[in-house]
């Protein structure tokens, strides 16, 4: 596919460019970690300029269609369209819980693929898997670009969280999502520290590759700039899940190291989800260790993204940023785009990420956290200067999507395909409703040349036998057999 022109496209006459986000994760539907902030934030930023943005949610819907209307409707205000993600005509299978969301991905995405020219799924789950494999081997999607939003991959944050792998969908999602960004048009990511590090890790990218800063929509971006005069914090805010990935024990363990004397009438505000630390809740580790600190502290319930910063942005607030992944998180992006004073919580190599000068320095242990808290209790915080004009970021995202190229499928034989005839066979004893079920996948096969060889081993049930009975005018017509053994 030709690439789309991304400078002018909502201009009268011109087509505008259709992209389809696929994600499991949105801001507004339900606990939602910096990923579905980022979709929001893209999709919001496609359709300010002139893009036809569809999402297509694919986590798990609540019982009644109609809850998600008002979600539906406050993303439409903004140019953007969600579909939830219906569930296909034909039986599916369940579980494994990724494979089965990536199943239905891609039926859906191949009845609509006509409304789109571009497709970006998001890495969590391995959303994309089949469809990618589908356009590989040849079978669909030749000319529609499909890339990879390479942001939080399943095992990755497990791991980081301290957690053990006690499940095995963990690993079915981790092969599920790095075989989606190995067989993707492009990837790309908000830190191209989290690529390398994967690369390390054995996952293998296109050559189309990306990493941008997370891009905010121009109407998020118009709200007023703080005050820039130094002040002294009067409010040290915890900003992100409460959990062990985002630093949570080195900030608690810090506030324990500041004297009652440095700390005056401060308060303590912990804002995000709820996750899970120690073996317990965030919530109630952070209640455990909080019950010991002469300071007031609360932890707020979770909050949009937009309710939020307009919190830290107000009064004199602190944030405090943790996380283990490499590079720049979501939440510090936020934070130094809107010029809210914050300190980070990470890992040494984690430096370089912010653009131009006046990065932020990383703390990577309670006593230097706590160093520098009781320094800026002292002499005062200021807000950091915007690292870069976020109408760049936006021009770069764009930029990319539009010059996404479609990658062609594996090398196929030269000459008119002559499929081999494949035979199917199937034994069965008794379980008329198991064989029903293989029967009808095997009718939904697109493969033009295969038999099926039905070996019966002494069923001797009535429903088996009239079941049988059932098939043999089916049978007899497509020249397959039904072997009954006595």
């Amino acid at each position: 596919m030709d690439s789309l022109s991304a400078s002018d496209s909502s201009a009268p006459g011109k087509a505008r460019p259709r992209i389809c986000l696929a994600t499991i994760e949105l801001a507004g539907f339900g606990p939602s970690s910096g990923l579905g902030s980022l979709v929001a934030s893209l999709a919001e930023t496609l359709a300010e300029t002139g893009w036809e943005a569809t999402v297509v949610l694919a986590g798990e819907q609540p019982a009644e269609a109609h809850a998600l209307a008002p979600l539906v409707e406050a993303y439409a205000d903004r140019g953007v369209r969600l579909t939830p993600l219906p569930e296909p005509a034909e039986r599916c299978f369940v579980l494994p819980r990724s494979s089965s969301r990536a199943y239905k991905t891609y039926r859906w995405l191949r009845q609509q693929a006509a409304n789109f020219d571009r497709v970006l799924f998001c890495d969590r789950g391995g959303l994309g898997y089949y469809a990618l494999l589908a356009k590989h081997q040849g079978l669909a999607f030749e000319k529609l670009p499909l890339a990879v939003l390479v942001h939080s991959p399943t095992l990755r944050r497990t791991l980081d969280n301290a957690d053990l792998v006690e499940d095995d969908e963990l690993l079915i999602a981790d092969f599920l999502e790095r075989e989606s960004a190995r067989l993707a048009d492009g990837v790309i990511a908000t830190s191209d520290a989290l690529l390398r590090s994967l690369e390390a890790e054995g996952w293998i990218f296109p050559e189309s590759r990306r990493s941008l800063p997370p891009p905010f929509p121009a109407s998020f971006s118009l709200l007023p700039k703080p005050e820039g005069e130094p002040f002294v914090p009067e409010e040290i805010v915890f900003f992100g899940s409460l959990e062990w990935r985002k630093r949570l024990r080195i900030f608690c363990d810090a506030i324990d190291r500041l004297p009652p004397s440095a700390t005056g009438r401060l308060r303590i505000t912990f804002l995000g989800r709820s996750g899970r630390i120690e073996g317990t809740s965030g919530r109630e580790y952070v209640a455990r260790r909080a019950a010991a600190w002469p300071q007031d502290w609360e932890a707020l319930e979770p909050l949009e993204r937009e309710e939020a910063l307009d919190y830290l942005r107000k009064g004199k607030r602190l944030a405090v940023v943790g996380s283990s992944a490499p590079g720049l998180s979501l939440a510090a992006w936020e934070c130094a785009c809107w010029q809210i004073p914050l300190l980070r919580v990470g890992e040494k190599g984690g430096e370089g990420a912010w653009p131009g000068e006046g990065e932020p320095e990383i703390h990577v242990n309670p006593e230097a956290l706590a160093d520098r808290l009781r320094e800026a209790l002292r002499l005062g915080m200021r807000a950091p200067e915007a690292p870069i004009d976020p109408s760049v970021i936006r021009k770069g995202w764009i930029d990319w999507l539009a010059a996404l190229p479609s990658r062609q499928a594996m090398q196929s034989s030269a000459g008119p395909f002559d499929p081999p005839k494949v035979s199917v066979c199937l034994v069965h004893h008794d379980r008329p409703a198991l064989l029903a079920q293989a029967l009808e996948s095997l009718h939904a096969q697109d493969y033009p040349n295969f038999e099926v060889i039905l070996v019966d081993d002494g069923s001797t049930s009535e429903e088996a036998a009239a079941f049988l009975g059932g098939l043999e005018p089916e049978f007899a017509e497509r020249g397959w057999r039904i072997i009954r053994q006595p």
